[in-house]
């Protein structure tokens, strides 16, 4: 299984509708194009190889990580029969202590 958070800015999010930097558009106009095509093509080659995919938006994340946590359980269980609690991944996604 594969679990991909996504940049909304740089892999062009479907649901922020992000516009284009002001400056240099042409440039920006090839290089967003050339991720989201990248992005398909390595998709598309995972999903053919038997993998299992879940493409996870960092706009939709922000607003639900539970939600998110669930799918990937959902498909942990599904592709390796793992079952694990939600309370560890809340632990992981605590924020990392001061090292000093």
């Amino acid at each position: 299984m594969a679990v991909f958070v996504n940049g909304c800015f740089w892999h062009r999010c479907p649901h922020c509708q992000l516009k284009l930097p002001k400056t240099s558009t042409e440039f920006w106009n090839t290089k967003f194009a050339r991720n989201v095509q990248r992005d398909q093509e390595k998709l598309a080659a995972l999903i053919s190889a038997g993998w299992q995919l879940l493409v996870i938006w960092e706009c939709k994340l922000k607003k639900d990580v539970p939600y998110h946590i669930e799918a990937i359980q959902k498909l942990l269980k599904d592709v390796k029969g793992y079952d694990i609690e939600q309370e560890e991944w809340l632990e992981a996604a605590e924020e990392d202590p001061a090292y000093g």
